[in-house]
């Protein structure tokens, strides 16, 4: 078993006041996880009190015996990508796959600033079945 709570509590705390970039935390792991619920709340708390610029987790599984699920949630809740090679020959291929998916852009802390100065707008979504207008702020 790991025991990994500590290690991560301390990884988030180290990359929580991050301002210019968005850290990730990868756990990749071959095992079983102790203290699974404990690190979700650590990632489901961070993220709820440090807004959208806080480490994002990723993790990745190899093999039969660690838990798949534990770990979909963790990245889920992170708001990271989750990956698993269930045979040796297939961790290089699914490891780069998860690499790509993390690599790709994130934006946050967006604002618009103009959207009072906005005219209303018919917008059509037929294709969903619905209509909508614009009404402004």
């Amino acid at each position: 078993m790991l025991f990994i709570l500590f290690l991560f509590s301390q990884a988030m705390e180290m990359l929580a006041y991050t301002y210019d970039s968005i850290p990730i935390i990868f756990l990749i792991t071959d095992g079983s996880v102790e203290d699974e619920r404990q690190v979700c709340g650590i990632v489901k708390d961070h993220m709820t009190n440090r807004g959208a610029i806080c480490p994002r987790v990723s993790t990745f599984g190899i093999g039969t015996y660690c838990n798949h699920y534990f770990l979909q949630m963790l990245a889920l809740s992170g708001r990271g990508h989750y990956a698993a090679a269930y045979d040796p020959d297939s961790i290089d291929v699914q490891i780069q796959r998860l690499f790509k998916a993390v690599s790709s852009h994130v934006l946050a802390n967006i604002t618009f600033d103009m959207l009072e100065h906005l005219d209303p707008i018919d917008v059509s979504f037929s294709w969903l079945g619905f209509h909508t207008e614009y009404l402004g702020p």
